[in-house]
């Protein structure tokens, strides 16, 4: 189903309680109309998008990650942040079996010198 913009836009700004005229201020548009034609457009150049999305602090692309081209590219990006996300959970936990290796070292290498402390008390 193709993403319609201008509903999507005005659904929100109504949801935050604001007037065509309220949200033209907020863009910096003279004309309240300009905003009411906006809502009125299934499509719109993405600096206006982006524009009503700052405005409105709402992710207004986020629709669009539904549609092809846009939604096979999220996936694979989502794809490698994952690989990424596994190989750095790896590397952590090598990280904490080494880190734990260590410590059993080095309680160890404590039992060991405490023991030798004994010894050496007892020669004295």
């Amino acid at each position: 189903m193709p993403v319609h913009i201008g509903t999507i836009i005005k659904e929100e700004a109504q949801g935050q309680g604001l007037t065509s005229a309220q949200v033209a201020d907020m863009i910096n548009v003279k004309n309240y109309q300009n905003v009411d034609y906006d809502y009125k457009k299934e499509s719109l150049p993405i600096d206006k998008i982006l524009l009503y999305s700052e405005a409105l602090k709402k992710n207004f692309i986020a629709p669009y990650y539904s549609e092809e081209p846009l939604k096979t590219y999220r996936e694979q990006e989502f794809a490698e942040w994952q690989a990424k996300i596994s190989e750095l959970q790896e590397k952590l936990d090598q990280a904490e079996r080494l880190l734990a290796a260590k410590e059993e070292t080095i309680a160890t290498q404590k039992e060991l010198i405490d023991t030798q402390r004994k010894l050496i008390e007892e020669r004295k």
